[in-house]
């Protein structure tokens, strides 16, 4: 896992510019990687056949069990999750592949300190938040 460093530049309507550093997780494949933390739900996630959104979840001491469930929006999506490392379509240690996109992965007897998950996109898909429970 790399860690990549972005600049964010914003222009203001005064032609005044902001810049700002944000760190990210990169994966091998070059996906960036979103944190999200257990209680959390991402905004309406959006994309075409295909895509790739990764998420971080960093777990508290003691968390041993993790659900991420997504719902709602249009098209189709599935889940695919790791313990301890970036999750893809062809590494992964729980999976929901349902038509549409009511999807839930569980972890249960999680070892590592964070956990990994992508929603891959089977169809263009709109408007699909994701909760980590």
């Amino acid at each position: 896992m790399e860690t990549a460093e972005a600049v964010i530049t914003a222009t203001r309507a005064n032609n005044q510019r902001d810049y700002n550093s944000v760190a990210t997780q990169v994966s091998s494949n070059g996906v960036a990687i979103r944190s999200i933390a257990p209680g959390e739900t991402s905004d309406g996630l959006s994309g075409a056949a295909g895509d790739i959104i990764a998420f971080r979840v960093p777990l508290p001491t003691g968390k041993t069990s993790l659900s991420i469930l997504s719902y709602g929006g249009t098209g189709n999506i599935s889940l695919f999750g790791a313990d301890g490392r970036p999750a893809s379509r062809e590494s992964y240690d729980t999976f929901s592949t349902r038509q549409g996109n009511v999807e839930t992965i569980r972890f249960t007897g999680l070892a590592g300190n964070a956990v990994y998950f992508i929603v891959s996109g089977e169809s263009g898909f709109s408007g699909v938040p994701v909760r980590v429970q």
